[in-house]
């Protein structure tokens, strides 16, 4: 699939391993339904991850250095709240991670510790 993507100009699709099982899911269900619906949203999700992905790649100006950048779990205990909150906060597009590590890991900056206090108090 992703062959044929690039060959036409387009980017390729990615599917993180944790998405696996949905893909697949998804996939069948096409394949013995019939019904594309499932398919086509997961697909359409992961594009526009996959863009994301690769513009997150090329832009350089806004480039932290590594060492500036903490887990989950360390931008949680800064900000006073639980892991979970931050996660929700992510799922609900209030607060987006720096960048995700190649494992998936959420990563956060330092300056982004006043926007989430912000967000605490609400």
């Amino acid at each position: 699939m992703n062959l044929l993507l690039m060959q036409n100009g387009f980017c390729p699709i990615i599917i993180r391993p944790r998405d696996r099982k949905r893909y697949i899911n998804s996939i069948e269900k096409a394949q013995l339904t019939g019904e594309i619906e499932e398919y086509m949203r997961f697909m359409l999700f992961r594009l526009n991850s996959s863009y994301t992905t690769i513009f997150d790649i090329f832009d350089t100006k806004n480039e932290i250095p590594q060492d500036k950048l903490m887990t989950i779990a360390k931008f949680a205990g800064e900000v006073g709240v639980p892991v979970f909150t931050i996660r929700y906060w992510v799922k609900v597009k209030k607060l987006e991670p720096i960048m995700y590590t190649e494992a998936g890991y959420m990563m956060f900056s330092e300056e982004q510790i006043k926007k989430a206090k912000r967000m605490k108090r609400k």
